[in-house]
């Protein structure tokens, strides 16, 4: 008997999205070569953050609940810290996201504007909405960039190769306002550390000295 038309199409579109994925993994792998062959794996690593970044390029779309969650989180701290950002707009996802992205990093380097880091945003997505990422035009953009690109794409599981490029990833862009929040709250900790030693040591002479002019006093009569 005759297999019912909607299994037989189910399992060609079972397998036509296998060979789909079979093929990405090949483009991916090949990228990858090429971004090692031409040293663009390691560029960004050689970038340090100032002491306390405060000016940020932001690469997202406006209305990205990814992009809205991070400009929440960083400039509604806790602590009341201060940061500056700038929103570049760009496409995310589709076939435009990595020429879009890479225009807005060249846009972002031709600014005139000295940034302590860029951070590419977006809230996550399925396998087929960041493939964009693995894409050579997007990795090597980043790559090349004069100032530390951070990402935050938003996967819980896949590591794209623009990832691999970056100066440094994290999983969502809450965790990235999270990762400069912590810098700051750091350099706070240490800050109201180096002043306790110092009153300390100021109490410490203080008696000292105190100490010592009672001993002269008491010669003196």
């Amino acid at each position: 008997s005759f297999l019912p038309t909607e299994i037989v199409s189910a399992f060609l579109w079972a397998q036509l999205e296998h060979l789909d994925e079979i093929q990405a993994e090949r483009k991916r792998l090949e990228t990858l070569e090429r971004l090692r062959k031409e040293g663009l794996l390691e560029t960004q690593k050689e970038f340090a953050l100032p002491v306390l970044p405060y000016r940020f390029a932001v690469v997202s779309a406006p209305d990205a609940a990814g992009y809205r969650d991070f400009m929440r989180h960083l400039h509604e701290n806790a602590y009341g810290f201060k940061y500056s950002t700038t929103l570049y707009p760009a496409s995310m996802q589709g076939s435009e996201c990595a020429s879009s992205i890479a225009a807005a990093l060249a846009e972002i380097a031709s600014s005139g504007v000295a940034y302590d880091a860029v951070l590419i945003l977006r809230g996550g997505g399925g396998k087929l909405d960041l493939a964009c990422y693995d894409e050579y035009e997007m990795c090597a953009a980043v790559a090349r960039h004069p100032f530390p690109v951070l990402t935050a794409i938003g996967h819980d599981q896949d590591t794209h190769l623009c990832d691999m490029v970056a100066f440094e990833s994290v999983k969502t862009p809450t965790a990235l306002a999270d990762y400069f929040i912590e810098i700051y709250a750091d350099e706070d900790a240490r800050l109201y550390d180096l002043g306790t030693r110092l009153k300390n040591v100021r109490r410490t002479r203080l008696a000292l000295m105190e100490g010592c002019l009672n001993v002269l006093k008491a010669r003196l009569e």
